[in-house]
């Protein structure tokens, strides 16, 4: 399916699903509507996650495949959001309100940066793993 989809465009789509729950729950504060941005949050671990990882099984060589694999987990689930907590943390403990707002704003502003660093790139990059054979 994501062979056919497009790598890039699966990467793009689970960017813009992470994107839309944090701008929607920086808007509204209702814990129903958060539990229901769930699914955004479930579409972007399918689209970004799966096809980054899948991507990357395209690209990388078998010899350095499994290491790939554990650097991009390492950054990807591990250093990234540690770093990303402890900013979170930096702003709740600087903001006036007692409110998630600004968390979801600073991850909205996260997730506009990926997309903004992955547009320059977007169609050499979708030409490039398109074009690689299958293995």
């Amino acid at each position: 399916f994501f062979s056919k989809f497009g790598y890039v465009r699966g990467l793009v789509f689970g960017l813009l699903c992470l994107f839309a729950r944090h701008v929607t729950s920086y808007f509204f504060e209702s814990g129903i509507l958060f539990s229901w941005l769930y699914v955004l949050v479930g579409l972007m671990v399918i689209y970004y996650y799966t096809v980054a990882s899948m991507a990357l099984d395209r690209l990388a060589h078998s010899v350095v495949r499994s290491s790939a694999q554990t650097f991009m987990v390492m950054l990807g689930s591990g250093l990234g959001p540690m770093c990303a907590n402890l900013a979170a943390g930096i702003i709740v403990d600087n903001s006036e309100t007692n409110s998630l707002r600004p968390i979801f704003g600073f991850g909205s502003v996260l997730a506009f940066l990926s997309l903004l660093s992955l547009m320059p790139i977007y169609k050499s990059l979708r030409q490039f793993l398109d074009n690689l054979p299958a293995r």
